[in-house]
């Protein structure tokens, strides 16, 4: 996996299943779903960060 820039940083994903010997019990709605929840889980993450430079 190869890093690439984020905004105005570098990150560099990995993702792992939690337990690989169980699959999930509902199939995602999307074709894009990890691309989706991440988009989703980074935005909030940037949120965060910038209202943490704001206090």
């Amino acid at each position: 996996m190869a890093p690439f820039k984020f905004g105005d940083r570098i990150v560099k994903m990995s993702v792992k299943p939690q337990n690989p010997e169980q699959s999930p019990e509902i199939l995602p709605e999307f074709d894009n779903y990890l691309r989706e929840v991440m988009v989703k889980y980074l935005g909030l993450a940037e949120k965060a960060r910038k209202q943490q430079e704001k206090d």
